[in-house]
């Protein structure tokens, strides 16, 4: 009993001494500190002062003034010629003393006129007109040539519409009789593509192939569209054969000007349905 409490009291011992000797570290470490900022001055750093600018200096306009390269790859030059004036207190109440002339000079560059110039571009254009021709889903395509104006090519052949030659196998047969007249018709309208596209016909089931997610087809050649119909009232007198889009508009606007809804040459009473 005497040992445990012998070794207690040594360790109570043994724990104040260590606590008066951190702290007696701890008073030396603050005197030290104390005395080495004292010996230290302090030093006020005062701020540099800005340098004062410069006064940009007028630029005098004069001779001719070379842009860089703009990011669209135009290069652009741009000229200034000054022209001596009278006073200054005259000119700056004159209008024409500030006057801005633009001259813009261009090259245009002309299309391509043969198949070996649109090599150049990529050469697998050559073979695109070719390809699309024979092509299972494609019926015809029709081009335009500078020499023998619209040009309907086919698997094995072509038709030159305006001539009405046929060179191999005719790529319009199974289209319909009116189909070249249709074609030359299209190939007159101003916004005509460079190349008219038609599906492929399938002389079995007598229908097109439709290029859009569509359960019909509009617009083209072949099957049941190249027999269309017109609904009218039977004692309204058709004039003629009302063959492609053009006579169906005509014969409208006749009808509309002889029964009055429309200004025209003729009007009389409209017939009962």
């Amino acid at each position: 009993m005497k040992t445990l409490r012998l070794f207690a009291l040594l360790l109570v011992c043994a724990a104040m001494t260590a606590i008066i000797l951190r702290w007696i570290s701890l008073e030396r470490w603050r005197k030290r500190l104390a005395e080495t900022v004292e010996e230290e001055p302090i030093r006020i750093v005062e701020p540099t002062p800005a340098p004062t600018p410069t006064p940009p200096r007028t630029q005098v306009i004069g001779g001719k003034l070379e842009t860089s390269r703009l990011f669209s790859g135009i290069t652009v030059n741009a000229t200034v010629e000054p022209t001596p004036g009278g006073p200054a207190s005259d000119e700056r109440v004159d209008p024409q003393s500030y006057v801005l002339d633009l001259k813009l000079h261009a090259r245009v560059p002309t299309p391509n006129k043969s198949i070996d110039e649109l090599a150049k571009v990529n050469p697998e254009l050559p073979h695109l007109l070719p390809g699309l021709a024979r092509h299972p889903g494609i019926g015809w395509i029709m081009v335009r040539s500078r020499r023998l104006g619209p040009v309907v090519l086919g698997r094995a052949g072509r038709r030159l519409l305006l001539s009405g030659r046929i060179e191999g196998e005719d790529p319009l047969a199974g289209f319909g009789p009116a189909a070249a007249a249709d074609l030359r018709r299209h190939d007159e309208l101003p916004h005509t593509g460079d190349i008219v596209v038609n599906s492929g016909y399938d002389p079995v089931t007598q229908e097109v192939a439709a290029f859009e997610d569509l359960i019909g087809c509009h617009g083209g050649l072949g099957g049941w569209q190249d027999r269309p119909l017109l609904i009218h009232p039977a004692a309204w007198p058709v004039d003629g054969e009302l063959t492609g889009a053009d006579a169906v508009h005509r014969q409208l606007v006749r009808w509309l000007e002889r029964f009055g809804d429309r200004a025209g040459p003729r009007t009389q009473a409209r017939p009962g349905p």
